[in-house]
């Protein structure tokens, strides 16, 4: 077992326990104990696998826990998020896009779209809405999947299972900073899908489904927070986040990866602490 491994599991265990910090219960350690007990099935040999190979294992049965807690507690994975994280998280998407994809492609051009809502709300109350607030939210769930998929499917989880084969490696804190911020990334895609009108089971009518969406879209609008209109804080933020990212993007100071990954972490970590002031 090599320590980008070790790291890559630490982070998804913080992350766990940091977002459930706030509303812990006892029956918690519980479900921990069944996270764990669903991710050793991981364990097992592959079908036709010739060579065990124990780290591809040990990482996919971290992947496999991370579902299981996941399903049983996301509906407590809510995270405070206000303008300013909107605006910070739709300049990351946007530049990532524009990077892999090029600024003209179509799929550049349609998040433009929920940016420009993102940056009107920067200047005016369209957020003391409840509906936009629960857009808002499913926005923010939205980009910190997109960043998500495009960074995995870069490579970061397989840079971390197959490492030994020669592959490009990361540094074992940047593995940290991925398993936290992939666990946060499945709660984000589970505050989406249950978003979609339809019964997950034969016993659920439409009417009951539609019922459950609405109940689920107040739990997103509780968490999503008003802040206090900060014209010029907007406005820098604006203007020195693209350019601080196209420096690092040109120069390579810091991975940017890793800072990518890092803020995925870090937001739930200032939610959990109450940064986020609610607009009185």
């Amino acid at each position: 077992m090599n320590s980008y491994h070790i790291f890559f599991i630490l982070g998804i265990v913080a992350q766990s326990f940091i977002l459930l910090f706030p509303k812990w219960k006892k029956t918690d350690f519980i479900k921990l104990f069944f996270m764990f007990i669903a991710g050793s099935f991981g364990m097992l040999p592959f079908k036709h696998e010739i060579s065990y190979d124990f780290d591809l294992h040990l990482v996919f049965s971290s992947i496999i826990a991370a579902f299981f807690l996941t399903a049983t507690c996301a509906s407590r994975f809510i995270t405070h998020i206000g303008a300013r994280t909107l605006i910070v998280l739709n300049a990351l998407v946007l530049f990532i896009v524009c990077e892999q994809f090029g600024c003209s492609h179509l799929f550049f051009i349609l998040l433009l779209i929920p940016t420009f809502a993102t940056i009107i709300n920067s200047f005016t109350n369209l957020d003391k809405h409840f509906g936009w607030q629960v857009f808002f939210y499913l926005w923010f769930c939205a980009m910190s999947v997109i960043i998500g998929v495009l960074h995995f499917l870069k490579g970061e989880i397989l840079n971390i299972s197959v490492s030994d084969f020669g592959m490009l490696q990361i540094p074992p804190v940047s593995a940290f900073f991925v398993g936290a911020s992939f666990l946060y990334i499945l709660s984000n895609i589970w505050y989406i899908f249950y978003m979609i009108p339809v019964p997950t089971s034969k016993r659920e009518s439409f009417s009951v489904r539609i019922m459950k969406i609405k109940r689920h879209m107040q739990l997103l609008a509780h968490g999503y927070v008003r802040q206090k209109n900060d014209t010029l804080g907007n406005i820098i933020i604006l203007i020195i986040l693209p350019v601080i990212l196209f420096v690092n993007y040109q120069y390579a100071f810091i991975s940017s990866d890793m800072v990518i990954f890092f803020i995925l972490t870090l937001i739930p970590l200032v939610s959990r602490f109450g940064l986020n002031s609610e607009e009185s």
